[in-house]
């Protein structure tokens, strides 16, 4: 019977085959199709099969999982109006509460493919939009798993997740998997969690990221010592960037304005003096940008020394951590040279913009609004079209 006290969630994503394209979805990441199962496990025990990104079967392993899908149809739907049923339906039956306990969800992915980080941040958004809806909290983890293993615990009629953590259990106490599975196999996961600390660690996706970063063979001991202090460096990176971006953004908007008034005031004017304004206005627009930019890496600077002095009890050293660092900053900071561009197209504007002063000087400016590759295909069809009549005379 289910206990509202004891709310752990467990989803366990396989995919023995990926076919990956894209379908209209209402969350912001595209709908994944490819072939592949769901299995939940919370109290009620569930597996769902998709394919094409709809669901063609389910499966119940206990007595609440039957109650659950019996309680929603979800056959036919998509993978995301799937999972936003069955949560809804967690929540409706006290499973996930929100309040006095807090829910646990693991998301494991088994495939060899290079899509499990985008499947992960799908299902990630479908479960967080329901929980967002109904005002509920849930800490969601990732992990990957094989075929193998789902077809292994559907032997032992076990959910795939509840199996991962017994086998980690059977590995950690030095006992087998069937003396794991009589010892612990109806206790709630939240409890086998607090029992044995390890379990959240064997099922970590950030063990795979320190091994493909550069740090080897992190302990379970290491790994919560760095786990909350690289997710706070991660979040500085991503709000040092977005700052940038959005102070880069007002940046080229006020650049905008000026250079607009600029053309206008000097329309009959000075060009060779309204060159100069323009020049004047790009360096200073270079000086602003390259100070936002350097801001930008000061705060990262300052969060890398923070994250060093935070781990590094955990004996690593230094030249590793940076290595480790810069591997994550690569990922997290690709600013493209959006500001190059940006003054490239406006400088061809520019020589766009005298050349048609010479044509007709009581021209319309407005004109510089014209995609920029377009005018200039425009020029080189005329300059195309002189040469042919020439050569006819």
């Amino acid at each position: 019977m289910r206990n509202t006290k004891l709310t752990k969630v467990l989803i366990i994503l396989m995919i023995p085959l990926l076919i990956f394209s894209g379908c209209a979805s209402k969350s912001q990441t595209q709908a994944v199709k490819m072939k592949y199962l769901i299995s939940m496990d919370i109290n009620p025990s569930i597996s769902i099969a998709i394919e094409d990104d709809i669901v063609t079967a389910v499966k119940a392993y206990n007595d609440d999982g039957q109650e659950l899908i019996l309680n929603v149809n979800v056959i036919g739907l998509s993978s995301e109006e799937a999972m936003d049923l069955i949560i809804q339906e967690l929540i409706d039956l006290g499973y996930i509460t929100g309040f006095e306990d807090e829910a646990y969800l693991l998301i494991a992915i088994a495939s060899d493919a290079e899509y499990e980080e985008k499947i992960a941040k799908q299902v990630k958004e479908y479960v967080k939009n329901t929980l967002n809806e109904n005002d509920k909290k849930c800490e969601v983890q990732t992990t990957q798993t094989t075929a193998e293993v789902v077809a292994m615990a559907d032997s032992y009629n076990l959910s795939a997740g509840r199996y991962l953590i017994l086998q980690a259990i059977s590995e950690n106490e030095g006992i087998t998997l069937e003396e794991a599975i009589e010892l612990y196999g109806s206790l709630k996961l939240k409890v086998l969690n607090e029992m044995f600390e390890y379990i959240d660690y064997s099922l970590d996706d950030d063990r795979y990221e320190y091994s493909m970063y550069g740090i080897e063979s992190v302990t379970a001991e290491q790994h919560q010592i760095i786990k909350p202090a690289l997710a706070t460096f991660k979040d500085t990176v991503k709000a040092a960037k977005k700052q940038f971006q959005a102070e880069f953004k007002a940046l080229k908007d006020q650049y905008l304005i000026t250079v607009k008034a600029l053309r206008e005031e000097y329309r009959k004017g000075d060009k060779v003096e309204l060159q100069q304004k323009l020049d004047e206005q790009k360096l200073q627009m270079l000086a602003e940008y390259e100070g936002n930019l350097d801001a930008m890496y000061a705060k990262i600077e300052t969060a890398r020394t923070e994250f060093k002095a935070a781990v590094a009890e955990t004996g690593i050293s230094e030249e590793v951590l940076d290595i480790f660092l810069d591997a994550i900053l690569a990922e997290e900071i690709d600013i493209d040279d959006d500001f190059g561009e940006f003054m490239n197209e406006f400088l061809v504007e520019d020589d766009d913009e005298d050349e048609d002063d010479d044509e007709d000087v009581g021209q319309d400016k407005e004109e510089v609004t014209k995609p920029n590759n377009k005018k200039v295909k425009d020029k080189s069809t005329d300059q195309d079209d002189d040469q042919e009549n020439s050569e006819e005379d």
